[in-house]
């Protein structure tokens, strides 16, 4: 193989590589574990209360898709302005406005003493089957979260 080809079909293959990984980023075994756990503790969730002004579908941006639903649990609930760890909110992304279009469920947990630069938050992306995708602090999530207002990492309190 010429030395051009050679070049070429490796950077080619580093580029797939990481596109393939920022596609799904498991984290560490302990990230896995806690993304398992996490999805057991949010059963139930579209019992949960929604944030003020974010009942029903609201317009969203990508990587979440066209809509989101927002769903937040009691601790979070109780206290939006200052989330405490046990907190957690759960996205529902869709590509239109409606309920069979569910792309993703997208999740963060406030845990004590996790990821300092992610303000406390750990991530965890689901298919709607409950497969996941991503799990603790993937820079496309904690990167993002980290320009919303107030040093909460939340966008659901900048509206």
């Amino acid at each position: 193989m010429k030395t051009r080809s050679k070049i070429l079909l490796t950077s080619l293959c580093a580029t797939l590589g990481v596109a393939l990984h920022s596609c799904a980023s498991l984290g560490t075994p302990e990230d896995q574990a806690m993304g398992n756990a996490l999805w057991t503790t949010i059963q139930g969730y579209h019992d949960w209360d929604s944030p003020p002004d974010w009942e029903g579908f609201q317009p969203s941006k990508s990587p979440h898709g066209k809509f989101v639903k927002v769903y937040v649990n009691s601790t979070l609930a109780s206290n939006l302005d200052a989330p405490p760890a046990g907190s957690i909110v759960v996205k529902e992304g869709f590509s239109k406005e409606d309920q069979d279009s569910i792309k993703a469920i997208t999740v963060m947990q406030k845990v004590e003493g996790y990821g300092a630069d992610a303000g406390g938050w750990f991530y965890s992306r689901y298919s709607p089957s409950g497969k996941m995708t991503h799990a603790g602090t993937p820079g496309m999530c904690a990167d993002c979260h980290a320009s919303a207002g107030g040093d909460d990492f939340l966008y659901i309190n900048d509206y």
